[in-house]
């Protein structure tokens, strides 16, 4: 399932692709926050490695998390529509 996210202020654009062709568009608006804290970026980062390569083992280093930026948005309004093809 491709999944594409735009950011373009603090508007959140997610497009999901599911097998069938049908595509869902959801846009969501709120506040982005960058996260700052080290200890929840390498959460983070565990959480997407194990999600993306369940099978990989990789030892988070003090400058992947110096050097990730991750986004935090607090949710004001969320609205979505699904395409069908």
């Amino acid at each position: 399932m491709p999944l594409m996210i735009k950011l373009n202020r603090n508007v959140v654009r997610v497009y999901l692709c599911l097998d069938n062709g049908h595509f869902i568009t959801v846009y969501i608006l709120g506040i982005l926050e960058e996260v700052n804290n080290k200890e929840t970026k390498k959460e983070v980062l565990n959480t997407l490695i194990h999600t993306l390569c369940p099978t990989q083992k990789v030892d988070i280093t003090e400058q992947m998390v110096d050097n990730v930026n991750i986004l935090e948005i607090d949710i004001q309004y969320m609205i979505g529509k699904e395409h069908i093809r």
